[in-house]
């Protein structure tokens, strides 16, 4: 959709679409850990297979992220990220419906696949609008939003495990995902579609990424937190079920860190990327 500013030239393209996504994106996310594990064991999965069904939905989100960044420039933002929310509200009412673990198993697969394209899109729509001096200032406020999605979204899924069942957060997690659907098919404009190309051919100065030492540690940072997220995601919801713990606590486990999370990405930390 295209808007004019007050003076009748074309508006700048408004970010809050892609922060909408962004938002609902993580909060489905940080809604399964509490849930995922027991819920894979509730149908009889074995320990083995809980890990599998727990770590389905990253591995084929990793594929996933890999091709959409290609996707996203050759065919823009709007669409695929379109596409993504309805595949993805798909995938959640699958899980919510699974009854067996295999059934669970495929379900988180096209989750994992249908949601690749959210975050990437989101945040390169952002991009698209926000000055190289803004970038990381705007990446702060997207890591404050993550941190909102985490503090709300575990303690949430896990009340809501405890009083309705575990396919309520699958189908409430669903809903989310259509009505930030339709409000983004109806407020988001597509600045990657529109934007110049850059060249085919690499610049002669053009370094490879493994050249470059701060881009390499960012790398192995983000490897190290995923591999300990996700073993906590694995275990600790089935570890405190089995003390007899609620849902609802463990929930409140992950809010510790997401609080610590949201402190880092909103405070001093953004402001200083800026001046590096």
């Amino acid at each position: 959709m295209s808007r004019t500013g007050g003076t009748g030239g074309p508006a700048a393209p408004s970010v809050w679409p892609a922060r909408l996504v962004i938002l609902v994106a993580f909060l489905d996310l940080f809604m399964q850990f509490p849930i995922v594990a027991p819920y894979a064991r509730s149908l009889g999965a074995s320990p083995l297979m809980v890990g599998v069904v727990t770590a389905a939905y990253s591995a084929t989100n990793l594929i996933g992220n890999l091709v959409a960044g290609p996707f996203l420039d050759r065919w823009g933002r709007k669409r695929p990220v379109q596409m993504g929310l309805l595949m993805t509200a798909a995938a959640l009412v699958a899980c919510a419906v699974a009854r067996t673990a295999d059934q669970l198993l495929m379900a988180r697969v096209v989750h994992g696949v249908s949601a690749a394209v959210l975050t990437p899109g989101a945040f390169a729509m952002i991009g698209d609008v926000a000055g190289v001096d803004r970038r990381a200032r705007a990446m702060g406020i997207n890591g404050a939003l993550i941190a909102a999605a985490a503090m709300t979204g575990p303690p949430v899924a896990g009340i809501l495990r405890d009083r309705l069942g575990a396919g309520v957060v699958f189908l409430l997690s669903a809903t989310l995902m259509l009505v930030v659907a339709a409000l983004f098919a109806r407020w988001a404009d597509d600045p990657g579609a529109v934007s110049p190309r850059l060249p085919a051919t690499p610049s002669p100065g053009r370094r490879s990424p493994w050249s470059r030492p701060r881009l390499v540690a960012a790398c192995l940072a983000a490897l190290a937190l995923t591999v300990s997220l996700g073993t906590l995601v694995t275990h600790l919801p089935v570890a405190l079920a089995a003390r007899g713990e609620p849902s609802g606590r463990t929930g409140l486990a992950f809010t510790v860190y997401a609080v610590v999370a949201m402190a880092v990405m909103a405070g001093p930390p953004a402001r200083w990327s800026d001046r590096s």
